[in-house]
């Protein structure tokens, strides 16, 4: 809610913003996730997204990894396999 709240006040001008506005985010790694998940909780007040380099695994709750490095073997050949 912190980023928001942000986007609120900040970037859209809060109370004295004289028409509704939209921003576009920008995710860069872990930020991705952050805005993949502002975007779908907050559609009215997100443009656009656009998500350099993101993690698609952390936050995902898989039930063999947690997300930290280094990666398990099995992770790490699906991931050089995809990607």
């Amino acid at each position: 809610e912190q980023a928001i709240d942000f986007i609120d006040e900040i970037v859209l001008g809060g109370a004295h913003a004289s028409t509704p506005n939209k921003c576009h985010l920008i995710g860069n790694s872990c930020g991705g996730l952050l805005a993949s998940l502002l975007a779908a909780r907050h559609p009215q007040k997100i443009a656009s997204v656009s998500l350099i380099n993101p993690t698609p695994v952390w936050g995902s709750n898989l039930p063999f990894w947690d997300g930290r490095l280094p990666a398990p073997a099995i992770p790490r050949a699906i991931g050089r396999f995809m990607y």
